[in-house]
């Protein structure tokens, strides 16, 4: 689903190639190391995690479809801030290594 969802989208001209290479890098790095907590952890705590990250994460749905309906020209507060390219990069790699010890933990992700 996901190679072919990314095969669409590459089709069409919309992938920053730079932004998924460093997204995917860091994940792939991390997700190791999530793999490798999960086997430290006592199964009740992760559990709990797994319940912390699902509370957090849910708002995150209806959320969008309201920030996205708030600034419909994309001219949103952090606009100026993700103009520059090294927040840019800091930010993807933060999110990639979220993304990646996330998946390792917990088992989420994939496409």
């Amino acid at each position: 689903t996901g190679t072919v969802a990314a095969s669409t989208y590459a089709g069409h001209g919309q992938v920053d190639y730079r932004a998924a290479a460093v997204l995917s890098l860091t994940a792939m790095c991390f997700a190791p190391a999530g793999a490798r907590l999960t086997m430290t952890l006592p199964c009740q705590t992760l559990r709990k995690v797994l319940g912390y990250f699902l509370i957090a994460t849910s708002p995150m749905v209806p959320l969008k479809a309201y920030i996205l309906a708030s600034y419909p020209d994309g001219d949103s507060p952090m606009a100026s801030v993700a103009n520059n390219e090294h927040v840019q990069l800091g930010l993807l790699a933060l999110t990639g290594t979220v993304a990646g010890l996330a998946s390792g933990l917990l088992g989420i992700g994939g496409g």
